[in-house]
């Protein structure tokens, strides 16, 4: 039997800027090469963008197991527009890796939990409806010395 769990992505979407702004502020200090200011245009800069490639790669990583198992599978009508060779922060792409099915162990009837993006969800979950490609690969070149980076598989 399946059960659905409907991701609230404005949650998700808040938690992950979090992860991201505290530790890239954090890391900046420690660097001490950018005055408190310069952090936080830098921080102004780059979060939103590494927080759309999440959401993006959340879609991307969720739509193949919602059409597997076919009750929700319209709400990813749209092909994501993640790519194999668009990194993320390491411990969110292994965070975005390991979304898909698991089964509830210790229960009477056997279920199959399934992640479900929200009906009416845009843009991916993304604050706007433009991607930025130029922005983003730019962002990346910059703090790869600051984050390890990698890509996620989208297939199940």
């Amino acid at each position: 039997m399946y059960c659905y769990y409907t991701i609230i992505l404005d949650n998700f979407r808040s938690e992950i800027t979090n992860v991201v702004t505290v530790y890239l502020e954090y890391k900046f200090h420690d660097k001490d090469e950018l005055t408190s200011n310069e952090i936080t245009q830098e921080l102004d800069r780059v979060v939103l963008i590494i927080v759309d490639a999440c959401m993006t790669a959340l879609y991307a990583r969720v739509g193949p197991v919602q059409k597997t198992s076919g009750t929700y599978a319209n709400r990813f009508s749209v092909a994501s527009i993640y790519s194999e060779n668009m990194l993320l922060p390491l411990p969110l792409a292994d965070a975005i890796q390991s979304f898909g099915t698991f089964s509830l162990a210790g229960t009477l009837t056997y279920y199959i939990c399934v992640p479900v993006y929200p009906e009416n969800a845009h843009n991916e979950g993304h604050v706007t409806q433009n991607w930025n490609a130029p922005l983003y690969k730019f962002a990346i070149s910059m703090l790869k010395d600051l984050i390890p980076f990698k890509s996620i598989d989208t297939r199940i």
